[in-house]
């Protein structure tokens, strides 16, 4: 495999895939499946000379999968939702550590600023609402980015 970070996506669905598939729910395996079947896919669309996908397109897609995982695995049933959302970022953040700086220096500026001016914005603090919700000792966060998303909400 040409690209690096491409490669190291590969090991984190692989790995993934192994971990989580390890749980007992069935929500889980659906999402486990899926990643198996995208991996399949897109080492055959790499092998394949005749299908002209560069890397980065993969890289980017993969990407933006493991950035919305989370809010897949707040859904989770509560005997399961902790050890899935713990295996995920222990996995991701052993193979591409740095992939959640970015979003996490966005969502400090965000929170910093005190104001949402775009979607994305709305996206980040949302994400970490998900992620945030319901664990102990989150509380005041939670509600500060509540009415982050509130404030925005009505100026839409």
């Amino acid at each position: 495999m040409r690209s690096k970070k491409l490669k190291a996506l590969f090991c984190v669905y692989a790995e993934l895939i192994d971990e989580l598939g390890k749980i007992n729910d069935s929500k889980l395996h659906y999402l486990v499946d899926s990643w198996v079947i995208s991996l399949r896919e897109s080492q055959n669309y790499l092998d394949d000379p005749d299908i002209p996908i560069k890397p980065s397109q993969l890289v980017s897609g993969f990407e933006q999968g493991l950035l919305e995982t989370p809010q897949l695995l707040v859904e989770l049933p509560e005997q399961c939702r902790a050890g899935s959302i713990k295996i995920f970022y222990s996995v991701v953040q052993k193979h591409i550590p740095e992939l959640f700086d970015k979003h996490q220096k966005a969502l400090k500026r965000v929170v910093t600023k005190g104001i949402i001016t775009n979607k994305n914005d709305w996206y980040l603090v949302r994400g970490r609402m998900d992620v945030i919700e319901g664990l102990h000792g989150s509380e005041e966060e939670f509600e500060m980015l509540d009415k982050l998303l509130l404030e925005y909400e009505r100026g839409v």
